[in-house]
């Protein structure tokens, strides 16, 4: 449909590049799934890059001084469950796991967008259990259902705290309360994170060195695309389009092209957004203001794709 439409701009259009200020979806599939949801970033190339950076830093740990934070989400995804397991039995393997491996754990909870999108937006019913009932759900489709996630993570933070491990339950940003967590342990002891998302990443290095680099943030995501100097977005979107179009042998994926001018605008409101929940807690701000939709407490694309760049 998006190569008709680029077709149908040639007798439409004097100059073929100015269909490309328009997104020519509902949903903008640049950065959101046909559920609405945000896609998963690529950052293994700014993974890598932070790694490469800080590889002085790099020195082996002797895994008994330090005091340990795990991200919950990683913890529930790498255990697998066995199939007719008891719910008790399900939590009880997670604390034998983080007793076995860390000392003095503390373990926040877990991050909806990510589980909705590993589910592709499938969502199991409401699912009343108890510790002795035997669990007959696939683990995925059980944990994207809020209810029973929460059902379980509350179960989880009971068997723990009986075990003096101590658990936190994230009521909005996971990565932001597992950061604040290790901050406030780190006053104290010497803090071991354990995680793998390059968001927490970012994260921690911005309170090791408070010293940060301001950029435009279209300028930023144009940048990020390889654009050419003084190229905008629309331009740099028709000109990735065609140079893919003259090479490739297969249709354009619209998801692979940059984000229009008027998406990559909403998208600086979503950056300055959830920046400044992670720079404070105590700040009060409207999401729906700032590019997104809410429903049922999940955070949607609120871009209707509809108006034209600038």
């Amino acid at each position: 449909m998006f190569q008709r439409l680029t077709t149908a701009a040639n007798g439409l259009f004097e100059n073929r590049s100015e269909v490309f200020q328009y997104e020519m979806s509902r949903v903008p599939s640049t950065m959101f799934d046909c559920n609405r949801l945000l896609r998963e970033a690529c950052k293994s190339n700014i993974a890598d890059a932070i790694w490469v950076c800080g590889s002085d830093c790099i020195h082996e740990i002797d895994g008994e001084s330090f005091q340990y934070v795990l991200d919950g989400s990683s913890l529930l995804q790498r255990l697998p469950w066995t199939h007719g397991d008891t719910f008790g039995d399900i939590t009880q393997m997670y604390v034998d796991h983080v007793i076995r491996k860390y000392k003095d754990p503390v373990v926040p909870s877990v991050k909806d967008i990510t589980r909705l999108r590993r589910t592709k937006g499938i969502i199991s019913p409401n699912i009343n259990f108890t510790s002795s009932m035997p669990c007959k759900t696939e683990k995925e489709l059980f944990v994207s259902n809020s209810h029973n996630k929460q059902a379980l993570v509350n179960m989880l933070c009971d068997k723990p705290n009986e075990n003096d491990i101590r658990c936190k339950n994230a009521t909005d940003d996971a990565d932001l309360l597992i950061t604040q967590t290790a901050v406030d342990c780190a006053l104290s002891s010497e803090v071991v994170v354990i995680d793998e998302d390059t968001d927490l990443l970012v994260l921690l290095i911005h309170h090791v060195n408070q010293h940060r680099y301001h950029q435009s943030r279209k300028e930023a995501l144009t940048c990020s695309y390889g654009r050419l100097p003084l190229e905008r977005l629309n331009i740099l979107r028709w000109r990735k389009f065609t140079a893919r179009v003259i090479t490739g042998n297969t249709s354009v994926q619209v998801k692979s092209l940059p984000p229009t001018s008027d998406l990559g605008q909403v998208h600086g409101l979503r950056f300055y957004y959830q920046s400044q929940k992670w720079m404070s807690e105590e700040v009060d701000i409207d999401p729906t203001g700032y590019g997104w939709e809410i429903k049922r407490r999940i955070f949607l694309s609120s871009f209707d794709g509809t108006s034209s760049g600038t």
